[in-house]
């Protein structure tokens, strides 16, 4: 794998010198590229140790900020018997998309800080090191990223599972309309507990309920009940269904 990260790093280091080429100043054959080497060099490594700190703390912050406005287990409809929706974990995955393109600002106002009336210089040689525009590919991450993080935001806020008392209604995290079942359409369900197969020792567990067209709702893929009922949910549906819960090491996926 280590040998891999050269060839990977030159490949995309060639890339974007190819797609976002670096537009060179007027008077760029007087610039002094190894004095410019020998002056910045040593805030290069400084780059990677930001993003290693910044990427997680913004993660964790934008995360928690997402889950604390989004997150909405209440149930306003008397109809319904359980009301399952996205997890508060999973309003970290939009965050972790959204920190990758919004790193950029923190990290120009340390090395600003930091750099004082050298910043301009230091980004001069940053981009005549790599030989793209890095502040341009800074934007379009930011674009890219942002619109990748509402389009997750979409699809979480959509990401629920309704048990009535006649009927179930799925709402899968990649589609905007709802799936109904009635519970005589249930064909099994199955109590899924892996083991890791190199230790012995159990894993996470999780329910996998399959309907007759295939369809399924899979406990484990984020959704989760406030009260944290899932075992009483499952009784729930065992003894409406009269099915018996199978117990599996392997998801029947």
């Amino acid at each position: 794998m280590t040998l891999l990260i050269y060839p990977i790093t030159a490949l995309v280091i060639f890339l974007l010198a190819k797609f976002v080429p670096l537009k060179l100043p007027v008077n760029h054959s007087e610039i002094d590229f190894p004095a410019l080497n020998n002056k910045y060099q040593k805030w290069d490594k400084l780059s990677l140790i930001l993003i290693l700190i910044l990427i997680p703390l913004m993660t964790y912050l934008i995360g928690l900020l997402f889950s604390i406005i989004f997150y909405s287990p209440e149930n306003n409809d008397s109809e319904i018997t359980y009301h399952i929706v996205t997890s508060r974990l999973m309003w970290f995955m939009p965050a972790l998309v959204l920190s990758f393109g919004f790193v950029k600002f923190p990290m120009i106002f340390i090395y600003k800080f930091i750099l004082k009336e050298d910043f301009d210089e230091f980004i001069l040689y940053s981009d005549l090191k790599t030989g793209a525009d890095g502040m341009k590919i800074f934007n379009y991450m930011m674009w890219i990223s942002g619109i990748g993080a509402v389009v997750l935001m979409i699809l979480l806020s959509d990401y629920s599972v309704n048990i009535y008392k006649e009927k179930i209604v799925l709402n899968d995290f990649l589609t905007f309309t709802d799936k109904t079942y009635s519970f005589s359409e249930i064909k099994s369900i199955n109590y899924i507990q892996p083991i890791n197969p190199n230790t012995g020792e159990n894993q996470t567990p999780s329910y996998f309920i399959k309907f007759n067209d295939d369809g399924h709702w899979d406990t484990s893929r984020g959704l989760e009940d406030d009260n944290n009922r899932q075992e009483e949910i499952i009784n729930y549906l065992s003894e409406i269904t009269k099915l018996k819960v199978n117990i599996l090491q392997a998801n029947p996926e």
